[in-house]
């Protein structure tokens, strides 16, 4: 409609049809782009919610008593994760990193013990309340994709968090302490790993950083490289 009152303006003042169609030509090429990557992203974050409902299940089955309350989200939980941060969230590598803390809580215990405390505030919770929040973000988000709501910008700060860590090395942890010495509060460090988590949003940026190994390989089952299209 926007495009036709254009066409009708250009034409008002003065210019032919064809040289007011001719003069919307870039303002439609470059909406039909837009448009072409935004149809684009949602197919990729389709792979990847799909990749998180398979872990779903398989969590669901593995630790009934620990997610058995996800089945009851309900359209207000839903309509408060979509106050969280837009940026989507690579979910598959968020619930391998739930299977990693129900199932490794020593190997993770020792790895947060290591991190410099400016990096560990941005974990602020005890173990059991961030395997279980990280658990009813997934939830929200995987129940949300089943009842087709498609709601891909529901990110959570707590998913964010532990996605950028099992993501990160511990060098990259350190990197946040040295070089950016000015993300001193939970609030500077938040919006930086919000920052930084937005790359992770394009397949392409993903497969690239699993091929060159800035992503762990053990935390991605054959069925999820199969997806991504990376073998």
């Amino acid at each position: 409609m926007k495009i036709y009152s254009e066409l009708i303006k250009g034409i008002e003042e003065g210019n032919s049809l064809e040289i007011a169609a001719q003069n919307l030509k870039p303002k439609l090429v470059h909406i039909i782009e837009t448009t072409k990557q935004e149809i684009d992203l949602l197919k990729q974050q389709e792979i990847l919610l799909q990749i998180a409902c398979n872990h779903y299940d398989g969590l669901s089955q593995k630790f009934p008593d620990r997610v058995s309350f996800l089945n009851d989200v309900s359209r207000a939980d839903m309509c408060e994760a979509r106050s969280y941060s837009r940026p989507p969230m690579l979910v598959q590598i968020v619930a391998e990193g739930v299977g990693i803390l129900l199932n490794e809580k020593e190997k993770w215990n020792t790895f947060y013990q290591k991190l410099p405390y400016g990096v560990s505030v941005l974990l602020d919770v005890e173990y059991n309340q961030l395997s279980e929040k990280i658990l009813y973000d997934l939830g929200t988000i995987v129940n949300a994709y089943r009842n087709n709501t498609r709601a891909f910008d529901m990110v959570s700060r707590a998913a964010a968090r532990l996605f950028c860590f099992l993501l990160a090395t511990y060098d990259w942890a350190i990197a946040i302490r040295d070089y950016f010495p000015q993300f001193t509060s939970f609030k500077d460090i938040d919006r930086l790993v919000r920052k930084e988590f937005f790359e992770y949003s394009n397949l392409e940026a993903v497969r690239n950083k699993i091929k060159n190994k800035e992503i762990e390989l053990d935390l991605l089952t054959q069925s999820d490289l199969t997806l991504l299209k990376i073998f």
